[in-house]
């Protein structure tokens, strides 16, 4: 039983010199294969000037350069920024709505024919525009038409109407000639009949307002009923009644 133990022991003392050999022989070639690339790098430029812009370094696997450093960092920066960007770029061009809001009548004049038992109503009203976008909004074109008793009594169309800044708002005044005549010359004379003191009429108005930006076509309509007194002319600035 002890022999037997005896010579395990030199087995295992066998193998662990044998270990030992051959780390030092492959320490040994490391050290020899450095050394012959040491020289070669040395030597080969005062030797063969002409192979200098063709060597190729050996750098070990272990070295530090050969990691990267701080990759995931700048990886996830990278990301950051990219989303960063989008994010700005999707808040700032992203299309807003323009909105349209009636402010009124500013100026009403009355003009009479009394030849023809015609009457003539030039109306002023008032759009304010408002641009919530980061960008100029083009108001490209108004179109605005006069009803009475569903009868068209005028209409009036511009174009090129204004330019609206970023975060902005602008009004917008237009006139509209109304004319009474034909089978409703009657109206000629409730407007100059002397016992009525306040000649109102009701006319029903609809607006359409047509813009763009960035390439985005908008329109707005608006359709409100209008109190007017034909009797005498009116420079009361009025607001919207009850839209329709």
């Amino acid at each position: 039983m002890v022999t037997s133990l005896h010579v395990f022991d030199d087995l295992g003392h066998r193998e662990t010199q044998l270990k030992m050999r051959e780390n030092q022989q492959i320490t040994m070639t490391d050290l020899l294969f450095q050394a012959e690339s040491l020289l070669i790098i040395l030597f080969t430029p005062l030797c063969f000037p002409g192979l200098v812009n063709e060597l190729v370094a050996l750098i070990p696997y272990s070295d530090q350069r050969l990691q990267p450093q701080r990759t995931k960092l700048y990886v996830f920066i990278s990301i950051f920024v990219c989303l960063l960007i989008s994010g700005l770029v999707v808040f700032f061009l992203f299309p807003r709505s323009v909105v349209v809001n009636d402010d009124g009548i500013r100026v009403v004049l009355v003009k009479f024919d009394n030849n023809n038992s015609r009457v003539f109503i030039d109306m002023t009203s008032t759009l304010n525009i408002s641009n919530s976008n980061f960008y100029t909004v083009s108001v490209d074109s108004l179109t605005c038409q006069v009803q009475y008793m569903k009868t068209v009594i005028g209409t009036k169309q511009l174009s090129n109407v204004s330019v609206i800044p970023p975060l902005s708002e602008k009004q917008v005044n237009y006139t509209v000639r109304m004319e009474f005549s034909g089978s409703l010359t009657y109206v000629y004379t409730f407007c100059t009949m002397p016992s009525i003191k306040v000649h109102n009429i009701v006319v029903f108005m609809q607006t359409t307002v047509k813009s763009s930006y960035l390439g985005h076509p908008s329109q707005n309509s608006l359709e409100a009923y209008r109190y007017l007194d034909c009797g005498s002319n009116s420079t009361v600035y009025r607001r919207p009644p009850l839209k329709h």
